[in-house]
C-alpha cells in the first residue's frame, strides 16, 4: 500500500538504530581503554629508561668514588610528563616504588654533600665546584 507504514518495519528499524548506537558506544569505550593502556605502557618504558640512565650515573660514581661526577640533577622530565599515563597501568605498589625512586634520586646530591635539593628536578649543585 502506498502511504501506509507497517508498524513492524518501524519497530525493526528503530531497534536496529538503538542496537547500533549501543554497539558504537561500547566500541568507543573499549577503544579509549586500549589507547590509555598503550599510552601507559609506553610511559612505563620511557620511565624505565630514564631510571636506567640515573642508575648508570650512580654506578659510575660508585666505581670512580668521586661524587663530583654528578654535575647536574638526575633527569626526571619523563616522570613529570608521563606519571599520570603510568598510573593508568601500574598498580599502587609499583607507582609508589617508582615515585620513591625519583624522590631518593632528587635527594642524592644532598646526601653526597653537593648542595641542597628542594624536590625532584630542582637540585642545586653549586657547591660541587669546591
Amino acid at each position: 500500500m502506498v502511504g501506509s507504514v507497517d508498524l513492524g518495519s518501524v519497530v525493526v528499524a528503530l531497534t536496529g538504530v538503538v542496537v547500533g548506537a549501543v554497539l558504537g558506544f561500547v566500541a568507543s569505550l573499549v577503544d579509549a581503554r586500549l589507547r590509555r593502556q598503550r599510552r601507559g605502557r609506553a610511559a612505563a618504558r620511557l620511565i624505565w629508561l630514564e631510571l636506567m640512565v640515573s642508575r648508570g650515573v650512580i654506578r659510575e660514581i660508585r666505581e670512580v668514588g668521586d661524587p663530583l661526577l654528578l654535575k647536574s640533577p638526575f633527569p626526571d622530565d619523563v616522570w613529570q610528563a608521563e606519571r599520570s599515563s603510568f598510573a593508568e597501568v601500574a598498580d599502587g605498589l609499583a607507582l609508589a616504588r617508582v615515585g620513591l625512586a625519583y624522590h631518593w634520586l632528587a635527594g642524592l646530591p644532598r646526601l653526597l654533600g653537593l648542595g641542597t635539593c628542594r624536590g625532584v628536578g630542582d637540585c642545586c649543585v653549586a657547591s660541587a665546584t669546591r
